[in-house]
């Protein structure tokens, strides 16, 4: 009789264990399923969301003339494309270099694709609501 009790709290036991962790599991696996934009403070970047929930890229809103991008001493700004977007033959939330025109009104991207070096030319007002820049300091209106 004693066996047989013992072997049942035993059994109970397990249960009660395997049960908490299988429940434990599959809240977190459910919590994944869609994760939230992580929330910083002080942080004022943009979050810019695709068509699937956890598809979004966080970044700054291109101005709407080129006129007001500061490009580093290379010439260039630093964006990703957005979500849901294929631009300069990048796969969308890429992070590229791009180099500014200001006189011809055009960004352009030198890369590799498809194995060799290519150059893409495209004109800003056609391309600035597919990208986002990464950096606030190629904004005319904030000075670091």
């Amino acid at each position: 009789m004693k066996k047989v009790f013992r072997n049942i709290i035993i059994v109970a036991g397990v249960v009660l264990v395997a049960r908490y962790f299988w429940k434990k599991r599959k809240a977190s696996k459910n919590a994944l399923d869609y994760p939230k934009p992580p929330v910083i403070e002080n942080d004022d970047r943009e979050t810019f969301q695709g068509n699937n929930p956890v598809d979004y890229i966080r970044g700054y809103a291109m101005p709407n003339s080129i006129n007001d991008l500061i490009p580093n001493t290379n010439g260039q700004i630093y964006v990703a494309t957005k979500p849901d977007t294929n631009v300069f033959g990048q796969s969308p939330r890429s992070a590229i270099f791009l180099e500014v025109d200001v006189a011809n009104n055009e960004l352009i991207y030198e890369g590799s694709m498809d194995g060799q070096t290519k150059e893409i030319s495209l004109k800003y007002d056609n391309v600035k609501d597919s990208i986002v820049l990464m950096d606030k300091k190629h904004l005319k209106t904030i000075q670091n």
